[in-house]
This record gives structure tokens, C-alpha cells and sequence, in this order.
């Protein structure tokens, strides 16, 4: 939240919230949540009521690091074209690492690494690289949960305002997290006071994605225990090596507990 001030100062308010993060981190949902809930009234003042302000993604891609400036100021998606970059503040979720794999053996996206359906994830493999395909580049990292430290490393050291918001809080916390991302960016809540759940999953036309949704009844089961968090490890060492090369500065940052290996649902 300490840029959220600067944000406001430089567009005077009259600035733009859209959604960032990587694959299976809850973007959709972010989307959904302010999109249904949030405003930005000073837009509306001066452009009309169609003007509200909420994108549903930044206009680089939310899937995108934010990493090279020279791709994030030039480069537009088809919805975004008119929309200068400097002038959205990035909601970028960010979601426990533990389950974030999990869903990434589910659903992988743009990023490739050898892993079977038997074991996944899976550490103990000799190659580990992952490569992750975007649109119009390609990243490597050492391995797949790399994914998860580059790319939420590069949002934490960019230089322009953002706000990392974890998807526990919006699952749990719902309106007090979306007030909080919305207020920050400049904006205000729905006027008649009423806070509008996403209760299922839903497709929502050509910008959403993946067979599975994150609505909020799903993810009060997908989450709502710290058994389900292990749930999905079979073997120490797995979590061993998460624990080992895990970014411990992000980790402290987002509140999220160190894996325990003695955890694992030996079979």
C-alpha cells in the first residue's frame, strides 16, 4: 500500500485498475470482483458513466512479467490499445506457492517442464528447467516453482506503483480486500453499499481462460484448510525443495508458512 498514494497524485485519479499475475494465481477473480464492486468516479465525472475505469487486465497482458519497460509501454492487447501503461495501477495476484504448483500440473498454460501425471510436482527430476512461452518472448527458469519467484521478484522491484494482493485474502476476506485494491487505485465502492459475490465459476467471454474457474464458493473448498495445502506432496523431499529455494523475502512478505517436509501424505 505505499504507492498507492503516488499512483493517485500522478493520474489525479483519473487513472485505471487492471489485473496482473501469472497462470492460476486468480486474475479472473480479481477481475470479477472489482469490475462488479468498484468505480473510479472522477473518470466518470470527466468522461461519462461508460468511463468507469476498471480493466480487465493491464494492457501489457496479466500473464506478462512486467520485467522489460520497452515491451511494457509498447505493447497492447487487442482490448487495451488506447490505453497508456502509466496510467493503470496493476492488481497482481500472488497465491501460495504450495497449491499454485498443484494447479500448474493441472493446468500448465505457456510454461513447459518435464513432469509426468503420476508425480507432479516433482523435484527429483535431473532436468528441471521450465520454459515458459509468451505471446511474443520466451523466459527460462531453473525450475517451476523459479516461475513463481522471478516472476513475482520482477513485481516487487518494479519502479512504478502496483499492489500484490494475495488470492487467500480475496477468498476469505472478499470485500474488505477488493475495498482495499479499489480505494488504493483512487476509486470507490458500488454507491448503493452492497458488495457483489462471484459465488460459482463462469466463462466470461474471450479474455478468460482454462476449464477451471476460481469462483468463491470453489475456492472456499479448494482452500479452506491447511490439510488440502499438503494434500497433493507424497514426498519430503519435494517440499524439501521447495523449502530450500523458495524466495524466503517474498515468502515473509505475503505472510505465507515455510513448507514442513514431515508433512508429506506418504503413500
Amino acid at each position: 500500500l505505499d504507492r498507492c498514494q503516488q499512483f493517485q497524485d500522478k493520474t489525479k485519479k483519473l487513472g485505471f485498475i487492471g489485473t496482473a499475475g501469472t497462470f492460476n494465481s486468480g486474475t479472473n477473480l480479481m477481475s470479477e470482483l472489482l469490475i462488479a464492486n468498484c468505480h473510479m468516479q472522477a473518470r466518470m465525472d470527466k468522461f461519462g458513466p461508460r468511463n468507469r475505469g476498471i480493466r480487465w487486465q493491464v494492457p501489457w497482458g496479466k500473464h506478462n512479467p512486467p520485467g522489460n519497460d520497452g515491451f511494457r509501454q509498447g505493447h497492447n492487447t487487442y482490448h487495451d490499445t488506447s490505453i497508456d501503461a502509466d496510467t493503470i495501477l496493476p492488481a497482481v495476484t500472488i497465491r501460495d506457492p504450495l497449491t499454485w504448483l498443484v494447479s500448474m500440473c493441472h493446468l500448465h498454460y505457456a510454461a513447459h517442464w518435464n513432469h509426468s501425471e503420476s508425480r507432479c510436482p516433482d523435484f527429483s527430476e535431473p532436468d528441471l528447467e521450465t520454459i515458459v512461452r509468451y505471446a511474443h518472448f520466451r523466459r527460462k527458469h531453473t525450475s517451476i516453482l523459479h516461475l513463481w519467484n522471478d516472476y513475482y521478484r520482477e513485481y516487487l522491484q518494479v519502479p512504478f506503483p502496483r499492489l500484490i494482493v494475495r488470492i487467500e485474502d480475496l477468498i476469505f476476506h472478499p470485500e474488505e480486500t477488493t475495498k482495499t485494491v479499489c480505494e488504493c487505485g483512487g476509486g470507490s465502492m458500488r454507491e448503493d453499499g452492497t458488495f457483489k459475490y462471484i459465488v460459482n465459476s463462469a466463462k466470461k467471454g474471450e479474455e478468460a481462460h482454462g476449464k477451471d474457474r476460481t469462483g468463491f464458493v470453489d475456492a472456499i473448498v479448494k482452500y479452506g484448510s491447511d490439510k488440502k495445502r499438503y494434500q497433493s506432496y507424497n514426498f519430503p523431499s519435494d517440499l524439501e525443495y521447495i523449502r530450500d529455494n523458495l524466495d524466503s523475502e517474498l515468502f515473509q512478505l505475503m505472510g505465507y508458512q515455510i513448507p514442513d517436509p514431515q508433512r508429506a501424505i506418504k503413500e
